[in-house]
């Protein structure tokens, strides 16, 4: 099955008039999850009421990374960001930035940065 797709929160940008609530999304812990790349995206981990690992596929790059984050472990209640993904180069799958979590309780959140 394909990867569960991650819907993006937009950041307000530099002169906000308000807060924008990020609800993040339970991990598919079956299918894994995955986000089209905009060119300045921030991926936020939490580690939930359980804790777990994640893996951010991706292969080697030229820019020194040799492949994916494999089974990153993330501590209950932690909070962990990647990013922001500004460049497809050693991130861009078939379906985008692809993430496999070890479990359900692991949560997701995609912001778009202005």
């Amino acid at each position: 099955m394909p990867a569960t797709p991650i819907t993006k929160v937009n950041a307000t940008g530099p002169y906000p008039t308000a807060f924008v609530t990020v609800t993040p999304v339970a991990a598919d812990a079956v299918n894994g999850n995955s986000f089209a790349m905009s060119g300045n995206d921030l991926l936020v981990i939490f580690g939930g009421t359980a804790g777990g690992t994640y893996t951010v596929q991706g292969p080697a790059n030229a820019r020194g990374r040799t492949g994916a984050i494999t089974a990153n472990a993330i501590a209950v209640d932690a909070v962990e960001i990647l990013g922001p993904f500004k460049n497809l180069d050693g991130w861009q799958n078939s379906d985008g930035v692809r993430i496999s979590a070890s479990v359900n309780t692991i949560k997701l959140a995609v912001i778009r940065l202005r």
